[in-house]
């Protein structure tokens, strides 16, 4: 085939498109504007109907997580801290005071002393920290 020929087909079949293209869309039922109107309209009061429904959900779920499921969680979390507390720290803040009758310097509860034997140079001596779990 030559190059002459090719470009005549490829024409053809865009003059061929052209046509059909026009016949189509003198088939095509074209609304009139009242209905054009009509539907437009119905259309966008479905969207703004559909647009507050969402905001309404949205801002409820939000309020409900915050003053529902937050305040659920301070709950549990002081419910929490209260069974995790040793019996000393549940005295002492029921406004009870808890003496201490021992002669011996107060330890914090976090650390861990080992016993020395007497006859141990202080490099010796060894004091553990270690953290409550």
């Amino acid at each position: 085939m030559s190059k002459d020929t090719i470009k005549k087909e490829k024409k053809e079949q865009k003059s061929d498109f052209m046509k059909e293209l026009r016949s189509e869309l003198k088939k095509v039922t074209w609304p009139s504007r009242k209905e054009l109107i009509s539907n437009t309209t119905t259309v966008i009061v479905i969207t703004l109907i559909v647009a507050a429904i969402v905001f309404v959900l949205d801002f409820g779920f939000e309020k409900l997580n915050t003053y529902g499921v937050g305040a659920l969680k301070s709950v549990v979390t002081k419910v929490d801290e209260t069974e995790n507390t040793t019996p000393v720290e549940n005295a002492t803040t029921e406004n009870t005071t808890v003496e201490n009758t021992s002669t011996e310097t107060p330890v914090d509860a976090n650390t861990v002393t080992t016993e020395v034997p007497e006859n141990a140079t202080p490099e010796t001596q060894v004091t553990e920290n270690t953290t409550a779990e």
